[in-house]
């Protein structure tokens, strides 16, 4: 290989590098932006939000919903639900345990907010969850990777490669160039992080909705069984 065809490879390798990092810079620093809902009233939530339809009243429902998440506590063996600011609109809980080891994705929330709305004479349950403990540390890692590993690497790999394999007089040594695909080991580790804060979202967003349901179907299934009897 000529010395000058190494050099293009040697500048187009730096600058897919450099774009790579930037990229992930950039994905690290958006880990934990989500979009609140229009009505979230709750600033110190930071976590995705939504609503679930649910059949049963105010006063029936929230006995419902403290016994499935009671429930959902005893399977998973090692948090606990704990209510608190418990107003006339709806409950908070805060999960106590572990933060994230040994835990499926649905219960790495720190706290959840329940408020019954009726709109057209139909109940709904909105909810907003605070991810944002377990998505800083997600973050940080990431970032601290970006700039502590990724910045180093961008100077020193291509300063080595330069140095001792671009400006060789030996052809074959200079094949080594594509050895600056090795970086790739490191930047790409942010994109991880990126999509597990995600997935950690979605998780926890399908875990309080399906509580919400199964919440809904137990009042319902109480009231069937009730009237059965009677």
């Amino acid at each position: 290989m000529s010395q000058a065809t190494t050099e293009q490879i040697f500048y187009i390798l730096f600058g897919v590098a450099g774009a790579l990092w930037m990229l992930s810079l950039w994905m690290s620093l958006r880990i934990g932006q989500i979009r609140f809902s229009s009505w979230q009233d709750y600033e110190q939530f930071h976590g995705p939000s939504g609503e679930v339809s649910v059949k049963s009243s105010k006063d029936a429902f929230l006995p419902q919903l403290r016994k499935a998440l009671r429930e959902q506590a005893m399977k998973a063996n090692m948090v606990k639900f704990s209510s608190y600011d418990e107003d006339e609109s709806g409950v908070s809980y805060k999960r106590l345990g572990a933060l994230m080891c040994n835990l499926p994705n649905g219960l790495i929330f720190r706290e959840v907010r329940f408020d019954y709305v009726e709109e057209r004479g139909q109940g709904k349950i909105r909810y907003q969850l605070n991810v944002m403990p377990a998505i800083r540390v997600f973050r940080n890692v990431s970032l601290a990777i970006c700039l502590f590993v990724g910045v180093p690497l961008l100077i020193l790999v291509p300063a080595l490669i330069w140095y001792f394999v671009v400006q060789s007089q030996n052809q074959y040594v200079r094949y080594q160039v594509f050895q600056m695909l090795q970086m790739g080991h490191f930047l790409w580790m942010p994109f991880l992080f990126a999509m597990v804060s995600r997935q950690i979202s979605r998780a926890s967003s399908f875990y309080i909705e399906n509580v919400i349901e199964e919440a809904d179907e137990l009042e319902n299934g109480s009231e069937d069984k009730s009237s059965t009897s009677c």
